[in-house]
């Protein structure tokens, strides 16, 4: 994150028209780069997922480092404060931005992961007959959510609709796996381990390559399908790309001298 977010900022200190002044201040750079709330988003601006990520690490530490006791309460009064503002009971100004993240609405999307977590290992075996059905009606669900927000200009509650399905298709993904361990394809498997870097990476590529296109007027030789999957393409392969020459590198290394020698014993690491 931190390399990409550098890049990103060389790139709007080499072509200042690509950022507003905003982006190059100091401030905007420490909160990015810390994963600091900020009420507008990083430098790289997917990082505000890594910002809940954050956040949900001090909710796990909580429940791990105090005693049940006082971490249910806690965590219930979370739970109940995030359910209220979700039912528009409670409702906090946008300059109050801190309390829209702890008690935001994205809040019940890791809910409902610990939920599916929790349905998969509680009750693994009652499920398993139903796997493929609770993946074919996730997968026609996200169908059919797309077409109509693509098509039919409809907006829908993300939580209610596409957090919901995430949710089932993930009791039944996890499901297949524990139940039929399917043999992936080596290229699903690389993809999936590039996710991260390709995540972290399209935003910023796609939004260059556009501007791109826009200022090389270029636009003219594409149709409207071909030019906006050519440049997911090209995010897709750029992401691959840092992955390998980059990120697993650096990932190795790491663990190999870093992890290792924090982690385990020492009679092991020699």
């Amino acid at each position: 994150y931190w390399i990409i977010t550098l890049i990103v900022l060389c790139f709007f200190l080499v072509i200042p028209g690509f950022a507003n002044a905003q982006d190059l201040s100091l401030g905007k750079i420490i909160l990015s780069l810390l994963l600091i709330p900020q009420n507008d988003k990083p430098i790289l601006d997917v990082g505000w997922t890594l910002v809940y990520e954050m956040y949900f690490y001090v909710l796990f530490s909580i429940a791990i480092w105090f005693k049940p006791k006082q971490s249910v309460p806690i965590l219930l009064a979370w739970l109940l404060i995030t359910l209220l503002h979700f039912s528009k009971v409670i409702q906090f100004p946008d300059t109050f931005f801190l309390l829209n993240l702890v008690f935001g609405n994205m809040n019940l999307e890791f809910v409902l992961g610990g939920l599916a977590a929790y349905i998969v290992i509680k009750y693994n075996k009652k499920i398993t007959n139903y796997r493929w059905i609770l993946f074919g009606i996730a997968n026609l669900g996200y169908l059919i959510l797309a077409i109509l927000v693509a098509w039919g200009n409809i907006e829908f509650d993300r939580i209610k609709t596409f957090a919901v399905l995430a949710a089932l298709l993930i009791v039944a993904a996890s499901s297949i796996d524990l139940k039929d361990s399917p043999r992936i394809p080596a290229l699903f498997i690389f993809l999936g381990d590039a996710s991260y870097s390709i995540f972290l990476l399209h935003s910023p590529v796609i939004s260059a390559s556009t501007k791109f296109v826009q200022k090389a007027n270029l636009g003219k030789y594409f149709d409207g399908f071909f030019a906006p999957a050519l440049v997911a393409l090209f995010a897709v392969v750029v992401g691959c790309i840092f992955y390998s020459l980059i990120e697993k590198p650096l990932t190795v290394y790491l663990r190999k001298n870093i992890v290792e020698k924090m982690f385990l014993p020492k009679a092991h690491v020699s």
